[in-house]
């Protein structure tokens, strides 16, 4: 969660009905969770039913405008804006177990909105370029600015290239949740990462290749395309033994899938 201690200073007028109050803030030893995000200032405003705050994080490079309405169903939208930032509180904001603990620095805008009551995500964009990018002890950098965007259940992923010295991956396609799919991925990633699901699997080794198409309705999608694996190995965790040596490839055919090689031992 988010820890810190906060100074506040707030004044208020108008009627109790329809108050204006203005506030603002400032805050030291703000953590959230393991990552340490420094000093934080903002001003917050409450005004024809609608709390809108901003908070600058200047150590860590972010400036974050959100709005709530109140009023049912409570729309809210936060807008972040990142220069030179760390990306560690970014990582883990997603709670994704690979992503803990991965650092790096990046600029661009994210955007997320929605309503609060019932909880409901209708937006969600980012454009991010990272120029250094460390996950597990594998360093990435973007190729081009990461463009994903969220709308009406609508997901576009206009641009996800990462690359580095042990892999790369790249992602372009639309997801409507309900809808059509039309997505493809393809890469090379170490089976460290791939395989990373703690309690588990773990001790990934060797590599994964895969060029993988996604088209059709999201409920029946085909997929074709194809993931070879060489040198491959991985334990689990209440296997006695590692898994090791593994080598071949899986072949996807609309709804079919091959397997005309795969080896391995333990």
């Amino acid at each position: 969660g988010l820890t810190g201690t906060m100074q506040f200073e707030v004044e208020g007028e108008g009627s109790i009905d329809h108050p204006t109050i203005r506030g603002d803030y400032h805050l030291t030893a703000l953590r959230y969770g393991t990552v340490p995000l420094g000093v934080g200032r903002g001003r917050v405003l409450l005004q024809d039913q609608k709390l809108t705050a901003r908070l600058a994080l200047p150590n860590q490079g972010y400036a974050i405008l959100g709005s709530l309405q109140a009023i049912s169903p409570y729309p809210y939208e936060v807008q972040v804006s990142m220069t030179e930032a760390e990306l560690a509180p970014l990582f883990a904001l997603t709670g994704s177990p690979l992503l803990q603990g991965g650092t790096g620095t990046g600029s661009g805008t994210a955007a997320v909105g929605g309503d609060l009551a019932p909880h409901r995500l209708t937006k969600l964009a980012l454009v991010l370029h990272a120029p250094s990018l460390r996950i597990r002890g594998h360093t990435f950098h973007t190729a081009e600015p990461l463009r994903i965007d969220l709308r009406e259940e609508t997901l576009t992923i206009s641009s996800v290239a990462v690359t580095g010295k042990t892999g790369w991956l790249n992602a372009r396609g639309r997801i409507a949740f309900g809808g059509a799919v039309d997505v493809g991925v393809d890469g090379k990633i170490p089976l460290a990462l791939a395989l990373y699901y703690p309690g588990i699997i773990g001790g990934g080794t060797g590599t994964g290749e895969f060029d993988v198409k996604a088209s059709g309705l999201w409920k029946a999608p085909r997929y074709t395309g194809w993931i070879k694996m060489a040198g491959g190995g991985f334990r689990l965790f209440d296997h006695p033994e590692p898994f090791q040596g593994i080598a071949g490839q899986v072949k996807f055919d609309d709804q079919k899938i091959h397997i005309p090689a795969l080896e391995g031992s333990w």
